[in-house]
């Protein structure tokens, strides 16, 4: 078991090397589904990796449909993260706390849309064998909006 984690003491250079691997994991899984290319996602999730959306668990080939479906949706949206808390859990294990923003785009983009949706997300990353830093489990819960 890892030491407790100290709010505000300096990270070791190795936590630093995992918070920029993992929030690359972040930050890219977000642009990516907006982009439409949800399903290349999954090449930075483990290959047992869960997420979680409202007490429903998707894995495997549910969780590679859900991907797809978003790629061929007819919504254009926009993640934008905001905060994001990280900590280690161990040389091998992360975690990371971010607070989401979703807008739904419309036909017109001279208008702002408003906040779709307030989401946390709560992500577990491991580091494999290859020393790459994956998303074993997402879960998404939905703070406001839908």
């Amino acid at each position: 078991m890892s030491a407790a984690r100290v709010i505000g003491a300096e990270p070791t250079l190795e936590a630093l090397r995992a918070r920029a691997a993992c929030m690359d994991i972040v930050n890219a899984s977000l642009r990516l589904v907006d982009e439409k290319r949800a399903l290349s996602v999954l090449a930075s999730y483990t290959e047992d990796a869960v997420m979680e959306l409202g007490g429903a668990e998707v894995s495997g080939e549910a969780l590679e449909a859900a991907m797809r479906s978003r790629d061929n949706d007819d919504i254009r949206r926009v993640h934008v993260p905001g905060q994001t808390d990280f900590w280690t859990e161990g040389p091998d294990r992360a975690r990371a706390v971010t607070l989401l923003q979703l807008f739904n785009l419309g036909p017109d983009s001279s208008v702002v849309p408003p906040v779709a949706a307030l989401t946390r997300l709560d992500d577990y990353f491991v580091r494999s064998d290859d020393s790459v830093w994956r998303l074993a489990r997402r879960v998404v819960q939905p703070l406001a909006g839908g």
